[in-house]
Order: C-alpha cells, then structure tokens, then sequence
C-alpha cells in the first residue's frame, strides 16, 4: 500500500491594523517638539512550503556493469566520480528512456543509481514523499539508510514483475526526516529485475520536501525627538590655590614564590578489536556486535520466505524468530504451523539473515570471523556462510556449518567454487554434544597469492585447513572490494540433517544412515541428540577485517 504525499499547506499571516498613538506637542521657549507616532509591526507566523529536492527530470550517476560497488555507495562520502551520468528517465527497451543504461552486455540482474542534493536546515523539513517509478523492483537509500522496499522479496527478487503501464507508473512513499543532514545529502536507488537477460528496464524519482519557513519579528522603527539646545551657561574664573606635595616613603614589596605541582595524567590507551586467528588481517572493516535491542535491518535482511526449499528443507524463514539483546543474535528454530511470505503453509519456523538484501557487500580479500554456539539436535543446521555478488553459483564459502546428525561436535568448512560443489571440505571437533553448547570462532581468511586464491579456514583461532585455487574465474568476475555478502541461518530438516521428529541416524531424504548402519530402521544413533522442539543459534558478533 502506498503512502500518499502530504498536502502543502501555507497558512496566511493574520494581518493587524495599526493603532497610531496620540500626537503629543510640547511648548519649549519658542520652539515645538513633535513626537511622531509609533507603529508596531505584527510577528508573522511559519510559513510551511514545497521544496523539490531531486525532480523527476534529474541527472543521475549510476552503474550498469552488473558489477557491484563498494558497500558503501549509498552514502555521502562515497565518490562516485568514475560513474556515468545521464538525466531521468533512465532505462532500456522501452524506447521513452531519455537515458538508455546498458542491460545485456554482460546481462545483468541490478543497476544502481545515486543523486546528491542540498538541504540548507534539515531541522526546518518536516516531511518528505518519494515518487518512485521501477521497472521491475527497487530498495532506496537516502544517506545509506534503506527507506523503501519497492516489489523486492526477501531473496533479493522481484515480488512478481512489472509489465505495461506498471513499469512506469509512480508511486508514492513517505520517507523519514531523520534520515535528512543539513548540507549534502544523497539518495540512492538499487534497480532489479526479474531475471538477468532482462531486456528492459525503467526509473526515475521525485523528492519533495515540506520546509517551514524561521519565524521572523519586525521592530516598529526607532523616532528621534529632535534636538533643542539649552542656553550656554557662564562659569566664573577658578580660584588659583599653591598646594605642596610631599612624596611618600619608597616601600621594597616583599619576593613571594609559588610552586605548583601540575597533576601526572596516566591515559589507558584502548584495546584494539583483533581476530582470533591470522596475523596479516589487521584492520576491522566492519562488525556486528549486535549490542542494541533490536535487528539493525540497515545491516541484515530478515527473509520471509521458504528459502532452502530447494534442500527439501522443512521451515519458514521468518523475522519474528529472530531477536538481539543482551549483546547477542540469536536465532530460534521452532515446531509451529504458519503461512509463510510466498503463501506456503509450513509445520516449522526459523530464520535467515542476508546482507545482500540490505545491500551490503564486502571485499574479496578479507577474514571473516563469527563467534556464536550452536545446538545439538538432528534435523537442526546452523550456517555462517558467504555468497558471491553474482550469485552463490559462482562462488560459496561456507566458514561453518553443522550437520549434527552425520558428523556430531564436528563443525564443516567448505568450499563451492566456478560450478563445482566441495571443491575443499573439512570436518574438525570443537566440543562434545551437549544440551549446553559451549562459545566458538569461526573464521576463513581469503587472499591472492601467487598462482591463485587462498582460502584458510579457522576453528577458535587454529587454522584447520587450506585450499589454494588456481583457476580461480569467480575472482576474476565483480568488484573486488564489494564480491561477498554474509549470511546466517539456521534450517530445519533438509537431504543433510534429517529430520527433527524422526528417527535418529537416519537420512530419509537420501534413503541411508546419517553415520553408519543399515537403512531404515538399523541406523547407529551414537552421540545423536533428540531436538527440543525449539533450538537457538546464539551469535555474539560478525567482523571483517582487512590487511
């Protein structure tokens, strides 16, 4: 549903007529003073008017290479100067366009756009509207805050594409003034379609804000009686009187010395946020510590979907299974009936969190660090894990994973890469299972060394495994410094974990034993743990950091 824009309103200053004061004439010898009337001058009140910031037929910067920006493009000390630029409309295929962007070479999903613009007193707008025109789906940004979610489902897709009169037409959103800063501000618009070989594409906005205009006091002016000279007045000669001086006594001050003692401030320099693992990344880049009261959605998308269907997994990913406090994430996996976002009706619930969707990318070259604790429980399976811009095809980097039912207090590290699964896997323990699981890292360190890319995996600071890839095209294939978004869930069921409320060691899925045994009904069940019925994923940060 659409917000309208807020009618301009411009009340008229009440108008007061003035009152002259009596005329006072006053005799003094011959002449006569006159004292004019004074006029007092009304307060006029606000004055609330339209101001257009962004207008429709603006000139944007923007980027249609399919290769995503830094993460930090929708804010204002990005520099964007390297971007094209062209005024709105901006778009392909349709023939309108005033500028035609590029959408088939490479084909590409996702363009992005951004426009600066001045605000002289952000403390004076007090409401703002956004006319959006998106063909098929757009996320807005204003000062790298995401206003508005404009058609895009939680898997980064169009809810359901845009055809004929839709893919122009306007639509209307009312966005926070908080998110305004007196001076330069810029808002930012990431365009998606429905698929990659999509041949067109529209968009074009309007930003309107309501300005109240500083009341201003009028003083009724100053008048000056005229001047009237007194007669001067004779003064008799002074007398003339001889006084004699006598000098006092010369008096020596006596030498005061004053010692001060200044005071020795000893200042405790403060700790630096270090990872538990390599030794060459050194330089936090971003971090989650998740120390507030609620999700910060302008860093993690909560997804209302059936996501990992395609696993055969069981839940509804949903944002009411997600809760920070106390300093940590945690995410709950639980056995209830719901209708989930695309309309399918689940017997489980859980959650997953996606930076991509929030438009956040990080670098090809960085450590990535979580530390959390995971349950213990078939048919439950916690992930940190990080997908390529182009998509987890291209590349995936799973830093942990835990398939309790085939390999129990041992996490899974492993490597997906140019269309090939497992290309690295490793399984190594961290901890007994227990109904009361203990605080791990997890962390993969990427970086270009000669000959190709190096991936090392770490377990609570211990390096536990290296893969160098030589091929290495995915590196090769978008921005190095914004190539991996982050993400974190926890499934339910799946072909991997079996399922939560069947028989332990078995993989009805895959039609074997989860470790050993004959399949069904003869499956080892050794060091297996029976859910709960509502199992967490416990985080207490996510950081990057870089050389």
């Amino acid at each position: 549903m659409t917000s309208p824009a807020p009618r301009a309103t411009t009340p008229a200053a009440r108008r007061h007529r003035s009152r002259p004061r009596a005329l006072l004439t006053l005799a003094v010898t011959s002449a006569a003073l006159v004292v004019a009337a004074a006029c007092v001058a009304p307060s006029a009140q606000a004055a609330t008017t339209s101001t257009t910031f962004v207008d429709t037929a603006a000139t944007w910067r923007y980027v249609d290479s399919g290769t995503a920006p830094a993460s930090s493009w929708a804010t204002v000390g990005y520099r964007d100067t390297a971007w094209k630029s062209g005024a709105a409309q901006l778009g392909a295929g349709d023939g309108d366009e005033r500028t035609r962007i590029n959408r088939l070479a490479p084909a590409h999903r996702v363009d992005w756009f951004r426009r600066a613009f001045t605000v002289a007193d952000a403390t004076t707008v007090t409401s703002l509207s956004l006319g959006l025109a998106a063909d098929d789906a757009a996320y807005v940004f204003l000062n790298g805050t995401r206003v508005v979610n404009d058609n895009v489902a939680a898997n980064g897709y169009p809810v359901a594409p845009r055809s004929g009169t839709a893919e122009n037409a306007v639509r209307s959103f009312t966005l926070p003034v908080s998110a305004l800063r007196t001076g330069t501000n810029v808002l930012a618009v990431e365009l998606r379609q429905d698929y990659s070989t999509d041949p067109d594409a529209s968009f074009s906005a309007r930003l309107v804000g309501q300005v109240t205009a500083p009341t201003t006091t009028t003083a009724a002016p100053t008048t000056t009686a005229p001047t009237t000279t007194a007669a001067p007045t004779t003064t008799a000669p002074p007398t003339t009187t001889t006084t004699t001086t006598t000098a006092p006594p010369t008096t020596t001050a006596p030498t005061t010395t004053t010692t001060t003692t200044v005071p020795t401030t000893t200042t405790t320099a403060p700790t630096a946020v270090l990872p538990t693992g390599p030794t060459n990344f050194r330089t936090l880049r971003w971090s989650d510590e998740f120390s507030g009261s609620s999700l910060d959605t302008s860093r993690w998308s909560p997804y209302f979907n059936t996501y990992g269907a395609g696993n055969n997994e069981l839940q509804c990913n949903s944002p009411r299974n997600v809760a920070v406090s106390g300093g940590t994430l945690r995410i709950t996996s639980r056995k209830e009936t719901v209708v989930c976002g695309d309309g399918r009706t689940m017997n489980y619930t859980s959650a997953f969190l996606g930076s991509r969707e929030a438009g956040r990318y990080y670098p090809r070259e960085a450590y990535f660090e979580m530390r959390a604790r995971v349950p213990h429980a078939q048919g439950i399976w916690p992930a940190f894990w990080l997908r390529h811009s182009n998509g987890s095809s291209t590349a995936e980097v799973d830093v942990m994973e835990y398939f309790h039912s085939q390999v129990p207090g041992k996490v899974s590290q492993t490597l997906h890469l140019n269309g090939t699964s497992n290309v690295f896997k490793r399984a190594t323990s961290f901890e007994a299972p227990t109904a009361t699981p203990g605080w791990h890292t997890f962390g993969v360190a990427i970086e270009a060394v000669t000959g190709g890319v190096r991936f090392t995996f770490y377990l609570d600071g211990t390096a536990t495994g290296s893969y160098t890839d030589t091929n290495a095209a995915w590196a090769s294939n978008g921005n190095p410094d914004a190539m991996f978004d982050i993400a974190v869930n926890q499934a339910v069921g799946g072909n991997w974990v079996g399922l939560p409320d069947g028989t332990l060691g078995e993989l009805p899925n895959l039609s074997r034993c989860s470790i050993s045994g004959t399949y069904p009904g003869g499956c080892t069940s050794t060091g297996i743990r029976r859910w709960s019925g509502s199992e967490t994923f416990e985080v207490d940060y996510v950081r990057v950091f870089t050389h």
